[in-house]
């Protein structure tokens, strides 16, 4: 049993696609984000992740995928806030209300 997809985005070739989004939304499972996937990242695989990250949060929002986004973080300092996670997800596209829905999944 599948509790939910992690880390959907990399800077390579989109793992998301329809197929996937819409069996996620009709089993109701969780996709999750890794922020430190995108603190951890320079240059052109950074403008790569948010590239894939926009396109999935379309997909996520036109299925009503449940998602979500975890800090994922190995150290201290990698930690983030709530409301600096929100703030990210604001970024990609989300309105105040769907990025907080979003955090708590």
């Amino acid at each position: 049993q599948i509790d939910f997809l992690l880390a959907p985005v990399t800077f390579g070739r989109l793992t998301v696609d329809t197929a996937i989004a819409r069996t996620a939304a009709e089993n109701g499972k969780l996709i999750v984000f890794l922020f430190s996937d995108f603190l951890n990242s320079f240059g052109l695989k950074r403008m790569q992740l948010f590239r894939n990250a926009f396109f999935s949060m379309k997909l996520f929002k036109k299925f009503k995928v449940n998602s979500s986004i975890f800090s994922g973080a190995e150290y201290c300092d990698e930690l983030r806030s709530i409301e600096d996670l929100s703030v990210f997800l604001e970024l990609l596209g989300l309105n105040e209300k769907q990025a907080k829905k979003f955090i708590k999944g």
